[in-house]
């Protein structure tokens, strides 16, 4: 996108992404999303756009189904400030372990044993590579705001996942149970860590020190007849 213009709609509408390299893919998921956020905004316009079907699409005959958008110029705005939005500092905010495990398992679809047979019949299947490329690209997007102990596992999912793109013949078999195993390694190491940073806030910090008033704060002893009888009530008992 050339600096300080707004990204082509034209351009955008006639990718290919299954044709796309990792780059182009996560760019173009990057744009399909935010574009989606700004088309959201019209229930009515989302409806039309249901009932056209699979019939290409250009900028012109969007914005006719969206007309309360503004047309090119209102959608373009609408959609580059989509973009930046979902772009911002405030988007990449660090993911704990738990958070990343997660993320990942979302992403492969399962974790274990099984996600070997998941990800060979999915690579090998209908439209596989694509899917081995949009989940290569959702994996490089976790990589930034990951929990660093898993950073490198998912390094290597990302470049499992481009190979079965490319080959989805390729046996991952030895290299996916690697991975997998290496994951429960790092989250018990993580677990243990975590433990171990609890435990070392509770035992190591300093002692509570006892409260001393100063001699001048010490309430002053009463010497008179009424305090003598209170006293020696107050020693035996009441």
């Amino acid at each position: 996108m050339p600096e300080g213009q707004p990204p082509d709609l034209d351009a955008f509408l006639d990718v290919k992404p299954e044709r796309s390299g990792l780059g182009n893919a996560v760019l173009y998921r990057a744009q399909a999303l935010a574009l989606l956020e700004v088309l959201h905004a019209d229930k009515a316009g989302l409806e039309r756009l249901l009932q056209r079907g699979a019939e290409p699409l250009d900028a012109e005959s969007l914005v006719q189904l969206f007309p309360g958008l503004g047309g090119i110029p209102g959608l373009s705005r609408r959609w580059t400030l989509a973009l930046v939005k979902n772009a911002s500092p405030s988007g990449l905010a660090s993911l704990d372990l738990a958070e990343t495990n997660a993320r990942l398992t979302e992403i492969l679809g399962g974790e274990g044993e099984p996600l070997v047979e998941l990800l060979t019949e999915k690579a090998r299947s209908r439209g596989g590579a694509y899917a081995m490329r949009l989940a290569a690209g959702a994996i490089l997007q976790l990589e930034l705001p990951s929990h660093p102990i898993l950073r490198p596992l998912l390094a290597d999912y990302r470049a499992i996942l481009d190979v079965l793109s490319r080959k989805p013949k390729s046996d991952m078999r030895e290299r996916i149970l690697a991975n997998e195993a290496l994951r429960l390694e790092s989250l018990a190491l993580g677990q243990s860590a975590s433990e171990l940073l609890d435990w070392a806030e509770i035992e190591l910090q300093p002692p509570a020190r006892p409260l001393v008033l100063p001699p001048e704060f010490e309430p002053a002893r009463r010497e008179d007849p009424y305090a003598r009888v209170l006293d020696r009530i107050e020693a035996v008992g009441w």
